[in-house]
């Protein structure tokens, strides 16, 4: 069998006055620790997700007005003198600061595309920045914007790299706001180079592009794909 020391019986009461005391419970201390190491991912998150912005649009329109109570109007559609009203179209996507100093931020050029009014969230901050076009590029679906007053203090920004060093199974990590929640990750793979629209039956863009397996939805759109360094390999484009 096993040997096993033998132990000495104490009394409880006899314990209790030389035992150790255990110490209070604190706020600080409930806390589980943390028992995985951080990974790449965790890595790039951290040092590159605060440079992910949420882009607000605002556009205005003008649409005719229709009374409820004209007869006419409501089987026969508007008249031909009928007053006409303002109304505002509001989108929202995703972008990225590449230059805090001075607020240059990229997206898509479909996302800001007509809009009257353009803001950018950062995570953490309270009120939206307005901002203003530089330019675009629809060929490539790219925007540049940057903020209508030069920031105080420089903005949280991320590094671009090369995607003309990119292969096929390189890993690929996607920051954005889907379904405008602020500071999603998803991660995934580069699954394919120089992939055009036209193979899947959605021919807007006869650029070249990276195919990847990383859950994208809508709200996406301007957002970084990263390497694992944390470099800007790419720009999430849906339509």
């Amino acid at each position: 069998g096993v040997p096993v020391q033998q132990c000495a019986h104490v009394p409880s009461h006899a314990m209790n006055s030389f035992a150790p005391r255990q110490p209070e419970p604190s706020a600080a201390s409930s806390k589980a620790p943390r028992r995985v190491k951080d990974n790449f991912v965790n890595l790039v998150v951290q040092r590159s997700g605060p440079a992910v912005v949420r882009v607000e649009t605002e556009q205005k329109i003008e649409v005719p007005a229709m009374d409820n109570s004209d007869v006419f109007s409501f089987f026969f559609g508007c008249r031909p003198d009928a007053r006409r009203q303002e109304r505002k179209i509001r989108g929202n996507g995703s972008g990225f600061c590449i230059d805090g100093s001075s607020g240059v931020i990229l997206t898509n050029a479909h996302v800001v595309q007509g809009a009257d009014r353009i803001t950018v969230s950062f995570s953490g901050r309270s009120a939206p920045i307005e901002c203003e076009v530089l330019e675009t590029d629809e060929v490539i679906d790219l925007a540049a914007i940057k903020t209508k007053d030069r920031p105080r203090e420089p903005l949280p920004s991320m590094p671009l790299g090369h995607s003309e060093s990119v292969r096929t199974g390189d890993w690929a990590i996607v920051l954005g706001n889907p379904f405008g929640l602020q500071n999603t990750c998803t991660l995934g793979i580069v699954s394919s180079l120089d992939r055009s629209t036209g193979e899947t039956g959605f021919d807007w863009m006869r650029h070249p592009l990276l195919q990847t397996d990383a859950a994208v939805n809508q709200g996406n759109s301007g957002g970084p794909m990263l390497n694992e360094l944390g470099e800007v390999i790419g720009i999430i484009s849906m339509r």
